[in-house]
């Protein structure tokens, strides 16, 4: 999505998702930072000055992240039928599996 990902994690029990969502927004702001910064973007400028708290050089992410605890089949495949609606939703594509940045191609077509 242009705006927001959606991702689910298998957690092995020997770390938490506050720490995978704060290693995750850790290493995309640094690589999308220095990639602005290179290309000379006109996004860069924003995410360098707004939003950012006292000691930030660069705000990408938001600092919440929602988490829902999948503890059935059935609750995984809800979630995982919403999450490759949501391009099609949201008028990106006409079908699931055309949105380059989703699996439901790898899902429904078999094709990785």
């Amino acid at each position: 999505m242009p705006h927001h990902i959606h991702s689910l994690f298998h957690i092995n029990g020997k770390t938490c998702i506050s720490d995978i969502m704060r290693d995750f927004k850790k290493y995309t702001s640094f690589e999308v930072r220095d990639y602005l910064n290179k290309t000379k973007s006109a996004f860069y400028p924003i995410l360098a000055t707004e939003g950012r708290k006292v000691g930030q050089k660069f705000k990408l992410w938001m600092d919440r992240s929602d988490k829902v605890v999948i503890v059935t089949e059935k609750v995984l495949t809800t979630k995982l039928k919403y999450i490759h609606e949501n391009p099609v939703r949201a008028g990106l594509v006409q079908k699931a599996e055309d949105y380059l940045y989703s699996s439901a191609k790898d899902y429904l077509t078999n094709d990785k």
